[in-house]
């Protein structure tokens, strides 16, 4: 039974009392009361252990055994209170906040997962409200309902606002930065604007044709502008004999050419950055050879090079580029070493450097041999010019002897026969003055001897080896002998 159980004995008497047969069970229950909210509806009860009997009044008892005193005693069964406690269930609605109201929709309220214990049997109440959220409306640098700034809307959930188009977008300003340069430019444009292009939504809720309804979160609107219609064209930047771009932002940043396309997302400062131009000259050669077939030059600046002739030639002709200068060089018939020729560019261009070389003619080989003996007699200078090239062994008639009056260097002649004898008598036919092998034919008429008999030159003598004349031949060298004058 679960009522109360009375029982008379005698003092000092014992009675054994049995546990209860059941335990307390609670049962627990909940009501939706039309909140529409989501919830699993469990636990359904809960029940309590027994935990043995506690004594008030006379008498003892020990475990299940109770022994009359000197007054009445009562024995009440007990019960583990922890193992009543619960959780609440979850509970939800799309944006609202639902509660558990205990007892009465005005009772307590509990979230759901709120652990509870309870005492008899109980009905739990949804309790839902309804949640607001916050819209952020970003004009992204233009200018929506009078402002640069974002805007801010709470509204509740489902509700809806009416957004407008920003009346402007962004705008850029262009600046310009000579950086010491001087480079001409015109400086402009020296803005940009973007056009609106459409909203983008971020967060919770929904954006349709103007209309933003509030979700269950909160939601951002950042306007986007049309990236083509910021496009603009860096000015032309010109500096004669350098090539100028624009670098942007700095004078370190990205360069880009005058009559460039870009596209700019703030105000930004373009850099002027000059570069000296450098131009390149050719070299041709004609019979000449140099050390350079072409450098790189740049405005008002030298280089050198060297120009040799070919062999039988002397430098005869050297073209400059047009606006350049040559220096440093000298032509002619003595001009047949290597020479170093400087160039300096005077100009904004390149171009081509041209050398020229010209035969040597047989006077002009002599001249400029580079063998040469000098020596003294009877107080006179002579002059022996060395080299095949000023006379050749297979050479016959009258060709030699005009060769032979014009072959001496000015400032000389060939000796009269008074000269000539009066060396041959201290030198004799050999040794500096003849060679008597590899001859052949005759240099000399018969006729030209008696014509001239003061220019008699010897160079004629038999292959016998008899020689008629000092043959000024030495060691396979050809040598014309000249008396300095």
């Amino acid at each position: 039974s679960s009522n109360t159980y009375s029982k008379t004995q005698n003092y000092g008497t014992s009675v054994n009392i049995s546990n209860p047969s059941s335990t307390p069970n609670y049962t627990i229950s909940y009501n939706d009361n039309g909140q529409g909210a989501s919830y699993t509806g469990s636990p359904t009860s809960i029940s309590r252990p027994f935990n043995g009997w506690s004594l008030s009044g006379g008498g003892t008892i020990s475990g299940n055994v109770y022994t009359y005193g000197e007054a009445d005693g009562v024995i009440t069964a007990q019960y583990d209170t922890n193992s009543d406690s619960f959780n609440l269930p979850y509970i939800s609605k799309t944006g609202y906040t639902c509660r558990w109201a205990e007892g009465s929709a005005s009772g307590t309220k509990y979230d759901g997962g709120t652990g509870r214990t309870i005492s008899g049997n109980t009905t739990y109440y949804a309790t839902c409200s309804i949640n607001s959220y916050t819209l952020t409306v970003n004009p992204n640098g233009g200018v929506w309902n009078g402002s640069f700034y974002s805007q801010y809307f709470t509204q509740n959930y489902g509700t809806t606002k009416t957004i407008s188009n920003p009346t402007s977008g962004p705008s850029y300003s262009i600046s310009y930065n000579g950086n010491g340069q001087g480079a001409s430019y015109t400086g402009s444009p020296t803005s940009v604007s973007r056009s609106f292009s459409s909203w983008s939504l971020s967060g919770s809720g929904t954006f349709a044709s103007g209309v933003y309804i509030f979700g269950a979160g909160s939601g951002t609107l950042t306007a986007t502008y049309k990236t083509t219609s910021d496009i603009f064209t860096l000015p032309a930047i010109t500096k004669s004999g350098y090539t100028c771009k624009w670098a942007k932002g700095s004078a370190s940043g990205t360069q880009y050419s005058g009559g460039s396309s870009l596209t700019i997302s703030g105000s930004t400062t373009f850099y002027a950055v000059c570069t000296e131009n450098s131009y390149i000259v050719t070299v041709t050669n004609s019979n000449t050879s140099s050390s350079k077939s072409s450098f790189s030059i740049k405005y008002g600046g030298s280089t050198t090079l060297t120009v040799t002739p070919s062999s039988g030639y002397y430098l005869s002709g050297v073209t400059c580029p047009s606006g350049y200068t040559c220096s440093g060089y000298t032509t002619g018939t003595s001009a047949t070493g290597t020479q170093t020729v400087t160039v300096t560019n005077n100009t904004r261009s390149g171009g081509t450097l041209k050398f020229t070389g010209s035969a040597l003619s047989l006077k002009q080989m002599c001249n400029n041999a580079s063998l040469h003996e000098t020596f003294s007699y009877d107080g006179t200078s002579y002059i022996k010019l060395v080299g095949s090239v000023c006379y050749t062994k297979k050479q016959r008639g009258p060709t030699t002897w005009q060769n032979a009056l014009s072959s001496c260097p000015a400032g000389t002649s060939l000796p009269s026969s008074g000269y000539y004898t009066s060396l041959v008598n201290y030198y004799g036919t050999g040794g500096n003055l003849s060679e008597v092998t590899g001859w052949s034919g005759i240099y000399m008429s018969s006729t030209e001897m008696t014509e001239s008999p003061d220019l008699v030159y010897g160079l004629f003598a038999y292959p016998s080896g008899t020689q008629i004349t000092p043959n000024l031949v030495k060691n396979g060298n050809h040598y014309y002998l000249c008396k300095v004058n």
